[in-house]
Parts: structure tokens; C-alpha cells; sequence
């Protein structure tokens, strides 16, 4: 692809339109970094250095992005880009500032890029109240944006606003809507640009936890669908775009499917040895692909969750505070997330084992509850995630709702005196010898575990759950008044109907 050469470079940065359209062109060929370099050979200009730290925004040096921008902020578009690098950043106290400190106020004059401005610091003000979960808020912003780049005639920005509208009705728990949305911006953008990826990201994400198909999807988006699914890739694996982490999620799960195969701490009563914990060798690679801070926020909150439920099958105690960071704002707009979260926190505590009680019996309870607001689509979703990653909150849950028995009997329970599998008792497992290690006098530990990974291969490695785990936390139990089966019944009645 051809640049224009420096004297009409120099003209097109002033006129949004012509300028975007450059851009994306630029973008969709993989030339950013050509465009850059024509940018910095041009007399500077407080515009030129908006153009510049776009594209270095997109290529994702934001720390020389912010340099260039700091000492430039009376300029709108300036300003505005570097509103975007605040809310990128996150974090609510910041996102907060944000939108109080900078608010959209200069006046619509005769320069075009006033206008361009506003409508991007529309957008980025949006972002942040969609992180903080002003929906409201959020929408009369993104209204704004696409008025003013309609007015504008720049399709580029409008496209931006639009999509970050798909995102505020997936965190406002409209997973449908959103993934309407995101499909008609991928028929009408061009492909290989960030706003196609990013919307294939989340459609992808959307596909998943809605039970979609791959239609619709590019490559590396069924690769990534896939791989969240738990299922194999027999083809090579396609390219992702650069900026997308989507493939980790799906790596993070399977490797937390293989860890609940191989161990799980309830097979080692005596005490937790380095020798023995070296041999789960996916957990430190779960704990390398766990991302606190960076990355889609879905992405992120399933990788956070992953390396909980591993550390907890360690025995680690550490699960309980990776655990409580995973659920943060706009994850927590997501009901399907949220339960499963929920799940997970119930799983935690029995793996290591329950130390209150009486607040995991409201934590069952609430899931209970939960569980009748779900669309059918994502209490499909919610039984699937169950099922290979919580499968003690499952088993407990069952006693109290047919809707979530046949997951349950898809586990392998394992109780003090038999084993059953699809309600049938299993023969064959060991369970003299993990009565010893109960017992704290088992020495034959290697044949405990080849036993029962022996077992587990041959019924086609499902979900194990043991019995003596959930015993003591029963939502019969008459201490807690949340939990009454009566109550409980009453409350599915609905949902079962």
C-alpha cells in the first residue's frame, strides 16, 4: 500500500473522514507502523501527535503513547486519546476520576477534529461507566458519540460507539442483544482492523456461553470456541490477531479438566509434601495463564477462576483470595458468571474444607435461588460449567432440584461404602485404601492414585466428586433457615414447571 505523500499527509490529519479512512486502510493492511513513521516526518502539530499516539495505542506502547500526549492536553483530541489510556487502564477509583474530571464541555466549532474529539471522548467516558456499571449513564454517552459522528460522517468512530453499546448490554446481562450487535459490526467493518477483532472476541465469548455453534466465527475464533468447550483441534492451529487473548481461557480450562484427572487433594490425607505437589505439573502452568490485571475482562475472570479451583485441589489455602478478585465490576452484570462464580466459591470450600458452615449453607441457598432467574441458555451454560469445574456445589445442589440431577449423576461419586456412576454402582475402586489414607495410616499412596486414575480413564474421565466432602453441608440441616428443603422446593417450583 502506497502513503500519500507529506504535503497531503499533512492536509488529510486535519479532516477526521478522509484522515479514518486512511487509518483503517493502513490498519486492515498491517501498515500501522509505515503510517507512524510517515506521521513523525510531518511539521509538528498538536494534531499530528493525536494521530501518533492512536497508533501507538493500537500497537500497544501506551507508556510512550501517554509521554507523547501529557504535555498536549489543551488540544480535544489529545485530551480525548488520552481519556481512552486512563479508562484502558481501569481500576474504579481511576474510572471514577475520569469521568467526573473530564467531561465533554468545549464547544461544536468550525474545526473538524473538535468534533471528532467529542465523539471519542463520548465513547471513552461510556467505557468507563460500563466498568463501573452505570448503564444509564453509559448509554447516554454512547448516544452522543454516535450523533456527533453521524454528524460528522465519520463511520470509524460510529462503529466504536455501536460496539461499545454490544458491550454494555452483555455486562448489563443482555447476551443476546449483544451478540445481534456484534455480528451486524463484523458485517459491516473490514476485517484484520481492531474494532472486527474485538467484536469476534466478545460474539466468540457470547457464542459459548449462549450453547451457539461456530457459524459465523473466523478461525482462530472456532480455535478459541473450542478450546472452551473442552474440545480437541485435529487441524493446525489458526494465527490470532495480536492484541486478542482468547485462546488462554480455553488453555487455562483444559488444563484445570487434566489436573481434576490426575489429583485432587482428598487423596493425600497425610501431609501435603513439595515431592507430591511437583507432580501436578498443570498447575503451574494454570498459575503462568492466570491474568489479574490485564486483558478481556471475561478472559481474565475465567483464568482468575481456574487458578482458584487448581490451588484448591492443592490444597492450597491461597484459592480463597484468587478467588474473591475474580468477581469484579462489569463481570458482575453477567447473571450466568455470577452464579458460576458462586459455584466456584461453594467448590473452594470443599476442597479444602468447610470452616463456616453456616455461610456456605446461604451461598447454596442463593445459587438456588439464582438459578430461576437464568435464561434456559444459561442455565444449560451453568450446568455445563458445574459439572467439570464445581461438581461438589452440583452434587449438593441435585438433592434439591431435578433440573440439575442428570449433571450430577454424570459424576463419579465416590461414598465411604460404594461408588456410583449414571446411577449405577461402579466396582473396582479402592476404596480400602482411601479409607487408610482417611484414617491417616494409608502408605500405599502411588496405588491409590494409579487405581483411581485407572478408573477414571476407563468411564471416560468424569468429574469426581466425594461424598464425605458434602456430607456436613446439607442444606437440611435446621440451623440454617435459608436452606429449608420445604422453602427450597417451593422456590424451584417454578423453574421446574
Amino acid at each position: 500500500m502506497r502513503l500519500p505523500p507529506a504535503e497531503h499527509l499533512s492536509q488529510l490529519i486535519h479532516s477526521p473522514v478522509d484522515y479514518l479512512k486512511l487509518y483503517m486502510e493502513c490498519e486492515q493492511e498491517g501498515v500501522l507502523p509505515d503510517l507512524l513513521k510517515a506521521l513523525e516526518a510531518l511539521p509538528f502539530s498538536e494534531i499530528r501527535e493525536a494521530r501518533r499516539a492512536r497508533i501507538l495505542y493500537r500497537l500497544g506502547q501506551y507508556q510512550a503513547m501517554r509521554g507523547l500526549l501529557e504535555s498536549h492536553l489543551a488540544e480535544p483530541l489529545c485530551l480525548a486519546w488520552y481519556v481512552v489510556e486512563l479508562v484502558r487502564q481501569g481500576g474504579e477509583e481511576q474510572l471514577r476520576k475520569v469521568i467526573t474530571r473530564f467531561s465533554v464541555t468545549w464547544p461544536i466549532n468550525a474545526k473538524p477534529t473538535n468534533l471528532e474529539a467529542k465523539a471519542r471522548l463520548h465513547v471513552a467516558r461510556g467505557v468507563a461507566f460500563v466498568t463501573l456499571n452505570m448503564m444509564d449513564s453509559a448509554e447516554r454517552e454512547f448516544s452522543e458519540a454516535v450523533r456527533l459522528s453521524e454528524l460528522l460522517g465519520d463511520q470509524l468512530t460510529r462503529s466504536v460507539a455501536i460496539m461499545e453499546f454490544a458491550r454494555r448490554d452483555l455486562f448489563n446481562n443482555k447476551l443476546e442483544q449483544a451478540r445481534s450487535t456484534y455480528r451486524e459490526i463484523l458485517e459491516r467493518v473490514p476485517a484484520n482492523t481492531a474494532i472486527a477483532d474485538f467484536s469476534m472476541s466478545y460474539m466468540t465469548l457470547l457464542h459459548w456461553m449462549l450453547g451457539m455453534g461456530e457459524n459465523g466465527l473466523s478461525p482462530w475464533a472456532k480455535h478459541a470456541l473450542r478450546l472452551a468447550s473442552l474440545q480437541t483441534w485435529d487441524e493446525p492451529i489458526p494465527d490470532y490477531p495480536a492484541d486478542v487473548n482468547l485462546k488462554i481461557m480455553g488453555e487455562s480450562l483444559l488444563l484445570l479438566k487434566d489436573l481434576r484427572v490426575r489429583c485432587d487433594r482428598y487423596l493425600f490425607h497425610a501431609p501435603w509434601h513439595s515431592p507430591q505437589r511437583s507432580q501436578l505439573v498443570e498447575l503451574p502452568q494454570i498459575l503462568e495463564l492466570h491474568q489479574p490485571s490485564t486483558g478481556n475482562e471475561i478472559v481474565r475472570f475465567f483464568t482468575q477462576m481456574s487458578a482458584a479451583l487448581a490451588l484448591a485441589l492443592a490444597g492450597d489455602p491461597q484459592a480463597i483470595s484468587v478467588l474473591d478478585h475474580a468477581l469484579q465490576k462489569p463481570i458482575t452484570g453477567i447473571l450466568q458468571l455470577v452464579v458460576a462464580h458462586q459455584a466456584a466459591r461453594l467448590e473452594v470450600a470443599m476442597l479444602l474444607g468447610p470452616t463456616d458452615k453456616l455461610a456456605l449453607q446461604q451461598t447454596a441457598a442463593d445459587l438456588l435461588e439464582q438459578l430461576q432467574l437464568l435464561s434456559p441458555a444459561g442455565l444449560r451454560w451453568v450446568i455445563w460449567w458445574m459439572r467439570h469445574f464445581s461438581p461438589h456445589a452440583l452434587c449438593i445442589l441435585a438433592e434439591h432440584t431435578e433440573l440439575l440431577q442428570a449433571g450430577a449423576d454424570t459424576c463419579l461419586q465416590i461414598g465411604p461404602q460404594q461408588v456410583k456412576f449414571n446411577q449405577q454402582i461402579v466396582s473396582g475402586y479402592p476404596l480400602h485404601l482411601l479409607d487408610q489414607q482417611k484414617q491417616g495410616s494409608g502408605q500405599d499412596t502411588v496405588a491409590l492414585m494409579e487405581s483411581h486414575q485407572k478408573l477414571l480413564h476407563r468411564l471416560g474421565k468424569p468429574p469426581v466428586v466425594f461424598l464425605d466432602r458434602i456430607a456436613s453441608l446439607h442444606l437440611k440441616d435446621k440451623d440454617s433457615s435459608k436452606g429449608n428443603p420445604c422453602e427450597i422446593t417451593e422456590t424451584l417450583s417454578k423453574m421446574e414447571s
